[in-house]
Parts: C-alpha cells; structure tokens; sequence
C-alpha cells in the first residue's frame, strides 16, 4: 500500500492526539517515533513478552527511561508550573504504577531475565519501580507553584517534555500496543458478528482497558498543562476519542458477507464466515485472490470447494469445528499458508504429499480421529514445533 508507513504511525495513536493538545516538541518527536520506531519496538516487546526473546540495546533504553521519568516529575515541578494532588489523580497514578511495572518486567525479559523462572534481578528491579512510582506521587503531592524560579530552570521543563514523550512512546507501544492489539484474528470483533451482543460486550472490555492504560500516559498533561478554559478540555476530550479510535479501528478490519466481498474481490483480505450454520463454501470464493485470512469455524461443512485452492495469498486459515473427515488435496495448493485450525473435526487423514505447505508455521489439529502412525508421518515431514495435536 502506497501510504501504509503513513497509515501505521497514525493507527499507533499519537499523532493525531499530540496534534491537538501537545507542544511542537511533542508532536514532532511523536511523527519521527511513530514512521521510524514504533513497528520495532512492538515486535522487539511483543517477542518478549511471548517468547522471551532478548535485545539487550532496547532493555538498556526502557530501564533509562523510567528511572528518566522521575527526574522529569522532579523538574518538572520546580521549573514554575502548577501541580497538585487530587483523587483523580490519585487514580491515575495507580494504573501508571501498573503501566511502568510491566514496562520493567518487559526490560528484564529484552535483557534475559525472563518472567517465567524470575530470579532476584527481576524482583528487585520490580521493587525498585514501585519505590520510583511513589517517589513520584510525593513529587505530585507536595508541588506548587514555583513561578520564581522558572526562568532558571527552562531548560529543565524542556528536557522533562523530552522525556515525558519518550516514556509516553514506549509505553503506549509496548503495553498498549501488545495488550490491546488483536493477538489473533478470533480476537477482531467482526469474529463474534454472529452475535451482535457479544461484539458490543467485547468492545466495551477493549474500550475500559483502553482508558485505564491510557490515561495514566497522560498524567504529566492533567498536573502540569491542564487548562482551566472549555476550549483547552475539548481538545484534551477529542484527543483521548481519537486515540481510542485509533485503538479500536484494527479490531474491526474484515469482512463478514461473501456477497460483499464478492463486489470488491480485489480488496477484500479478511473475511469472517464463521458460526453462520454453513453446509456449503460457494466455488466462488475462488475469485477472492488478495485473500490472507479466512474464518469458517464451527459451520456444517463436510467438504471445502476446489477454488479454496486458489487463494493463492491465504495465510490463516480456520475451519475447526466442522465435520470434516479428510483434510482436502486443496489445501495444500494454499503455497502461502502460515496457520491451519483444524481442530474439532472428525479428520482421520491429511493429504499424502504435504511439499506444498513449505511456509506453515503452525497446524492446530487436536480433537480429530487421526491415529497414531497419521500423526508420526506429520510430525516428521512438518516437525513437532509446527504441528499441534492435542
């Protein structure tokens, strides 16, 4: 796609959000973090969080800039801005003990120190955030106004707005990024389109863990450059829906009609057909050449078309739940297939010749009838670590 960099730096959600309540050093760091950065830190963090893969360069920087973060509070505060304790406040800074915990835990993991066999490194450095953190509220608590002193201490304000946007980045990417981001296609809401209310419900859940891990991002905004006027609390309001819009939009990527897709085969690349008490796939489908992912889960299929065979592009692919007993030839046309859910059928074979799924990644087949030696002969031409039978 001709602007998909464009198209990735404002779905990470700050671009538009600094652009209305931010300053010029804010929001230019956020256009240059967002274009160059922000892709690989997520990857980095994601690979950490989900399988313990260091990057020592990375760890080194998270662990800075949340010890970085205090000292931004701290002069912050004495370089003649307002800042005050309050409830909300209070509340914000809870979560944010949460938000920078985690980003400790995921510098520790970049660093080699995984969370799943923690050692005391991991806990002391956990306990060391929390220190920080109320470090932190005792900053906010005792601030006042230092008006006096701010022609002094300029430089250290700037220097805070510096680091509050770093923090700001890293920690919108790597818990916001990695918690709220789809982990899987089941997990986009047009998944649940066949029952409206669970879409609704879903979409609530995402929405509150949204503002309980964005808000306290936040903070430095509400103690230091809340305005008092309407005009400045509109922004900030219209700034916080836009993130969340931001949030919210990749999970409703897809399609959930054939018949819309069909008008528009050549953009259509999700497709959700699942839980639809579907007996048959039309020969159609074939037609849908840019498809990369297809869910056709829990119908009462009992064959796949030929055409599925054509989808060329298709690399997820879920059709558990059905009442499949062979796992069709066609499928191993599917050259760029990643992922296969077969599971909770009633398969007993898989295709002879497997040569043409050289870029599977991982089949899920658990819950069908294969036997024993089936299950041998798949495993040594795929390899246990891609094939999943339980």
């Amino acid at each position: 796609m001709k602007y998909r960099g464009l198209l990735n730096a404002v779905e990470s959600g700050s671009v538009l959000t600094n652009l209305i309540f931010s300053g010029y050093i804010f929001f230019i760091h956020e256009i240059l973090y967002d274009y160059f950065f922000h892709d690989m830190v997520q990857g980095l963090s994601k690979s950490a969080i989900m399988e313990n893969r260091g990057n020592v360069p990375l760890g080194i920087i998270l662990l800075a800039v949340i010890i970085a973060e205090f000292f931004a509070y701290l002069w912050k505060s004495s370089s003649g801005v307002k800042s005050g304790a309050s409830t909300g406040i209070f509340l914000l800074w809870i979560f944010h003990t949460v938000i920078a915990v985690i980003m400790s835990i995921t510098a520790m993991t970049l660093l080699g120190y995984g969370i799943d066999n923690p050692g005391w490194q991991i806990t002391l450095v956990i306990f060391l955030t929390v220190i920080k953190e109320l470090a932190i509220l005792g900053v906010v608590a005792v601030g006042e106004d230092n008006a006096k002193g701010a022609g002094r201490v300029m430089w250290k304000s700037m220097v805070s707005d510096i680091i509050f946007a770093i923090f700001y980045s890293l920690a919108y990417t790597i818990v916001i990024g990695n918690i709220l981001q789809p982990g899987g296609y089941e997990n986009y809401l047009f998944a649940s389109w066949y029952a409206k209310p669970l879409v609704v419900m879903n979409l609530f859940i995402i929405l509150l863990l949204f503002f309980m891990l964005y808000m306290p991002l936040r903070m430095p905004y509400f103690i230091f450059e809340r305005s008092d006027g309407k005009p400045g609390s509109i922004a900030s309001s219209i700034s916080i829906l836009l993130v969340a819009v931001a949030v919210v939009t990749p999970h409703f990527k897809g399609e959930v009609s054939l018949d819309m897709a069909l008008e528009n085969p050549e953009k259509t690349e999700i497709l959700f057909l699942n839980s639809r008490g579907l007996d048959k796939v039309p020969d159609s489908i074939g037609r849908l050449k840019k498809l990369r992912v297809l869910h056709l889960g829990h119908n009462r299929l009992t064959e796949l078309p030929e055409s599925i065979g054509e989808l060329k592009n298709l690399r997820w692919l879920n059709i558990e739940g059905n009442r499949l007993k062979i796992l069709p030839p066609e499928i191993v046309k599917l050259e760029s297939l990643e992922e296969l859910n077969v599971r909770y059928n009633r398969i007993s074979e898989f295709p002879a010749d497997l040569k043409g799924l050289r870029h599977i990644e991982k089949i899920k087949a658990g819950l069908n009838r294969l036997k024993s030696g089936e299950v041998k002969r798949i495993k040594g031409f795929l390899g246990s670590e891609h094939f999943s039978y339980r």
